[in-house]
């Protein structure tokens, strides 16, 4: 039986197991109210291409095998300098969000790579 997701008008969305075929809509648990079917699509989550990746220096197969060259680098830097380094992806759509990145400061950081002739394009952003 799949899962459909339902939303009452008052109370909001709710998952109820459904038959197949079954077009009756559901009462509202909380109102009794009679909710509409929700519509939503699927998006399945892609991995990454096996791609070189200038951070670690070499070709990477895929998400995990760039976290393990993100950890393998982490370790190595660290026992080198003797200061703790922890590397790991950033996805840019959520620089701001997890780094406090702010529009001024990529603002300055773009003018700054203008100046030393530097093209925005010929820069890779973790």
């Amino acid at each position: 039986m799949p899962i459909y997701e339902f939303k009452c008008t008052q109370d909001g969305v709710f998952q109820d197991w459904r038959e197949l075929g079954d077009t009756t809509p559901p009462s509202c648990p909380t109102c009794s109210g009679v909710m509409t079917r929700k519509y939503s699509l699927f998006q399945p989550k892609m991995d990454m291409q096996p791609h070189f990746n200038a951070a670690v220096g070499r070709y990477v197969n895929g998400k995990n095998d760039l976290n393990d060259a993100f950890k393998t680098l982490s370790e190595e830097r660290t026992e080198a300098t003797g200061i703790e380094h922890r590397y790991v992806a950033v996805d840019p759509r959520e620089a701001k969000t997890e780094l406090g990145v702010t529009d001024e400061g990529l603002d300055a950081t773009y003018a700054k790579m203008r100046d030393d002739g530097m093209s925005e394009a010929k820069t890779q952003w973790l």
